[in-house]
Order: structure tokens, then sequence, then C-alpha cells
């Protein structure tokens, strides 16, 4: 009988932590589906951290890399450019980030 009770109190165990689970009580992030790169400003960029930068920096050396309609490009060159980037942003934080790419990329 009390191997019967054990069991139920281990069953009442894992649906309280499955239930009170942070995971689980997450509402959904909202997820912006369209944005007009003309908008975005350069505090915007230096507001990312980590990984999220990272996939804008590269992100927006794709977009001036097919504009320009280039099929090669030199990685230590577009790194040197991305150190210009973000310094100009630190002096300009409200200018538009893809006229920054642009300015840098020429």
């Amino acid at each position: 009988m009390s191997s019967k009770f054990f069991l139920v109190i281990v069953v009442l165990g894992m649906i309280e932590a499955a239930v009170s689970s942070p995971a689980l009580s997450q509402e959904k992030p909202i997820k912006q589906t369209t944005f007009d790169l003309n908008t975005v400003d350069c505090r915007t960029l230096l507001k990312m951290s980590g990984d999220e930068r990272k996939n804008t920096v590269v992100f927006y050396h794709g977009i001036l890399t097919g504009m320009n309609k280039e099929t090669t490009v030199d990685v230590s060159k577009l790194s040197e450019i991305t150190d210009k980037v973000v310094d100009q942003c630190i002096d300009k934080p409200n200018a538009v980030l893809l006229k920054v790419f642009q300015e840098n990329r020429k």
C-alpha cells in the first residue's frame, strides 16, 4: 500500500513540475515578419548582443554583396568594414544602418 502512495506522490510531483515549468508558461514571442531596411538605425545594431548582432552584420553584408552583384568576398576586408561600421554607429547612433554599410562598402 505504501508503494502505491509513493507512486501517486511522484506522479503528482511530476505533474506539478511540468505545469509550473517556466518554459511551458512563457508567452510565445511576437515575431516581426516585415521591416524596412531604410528605417533600422545604428542604435538598434549597437543594442543587439551576441548572435543577433553577428547575424545582422552578416545579413547586411549579404544584402550589399547581392546589390553589388559580387560573387566573391574577402572576409578580412569585410571584417575591417564591420569595424568601421560599428565605429561610425557609435559616433552617429541615429544614422540609417543600411546607408552606413553602403558608405563603408564603397
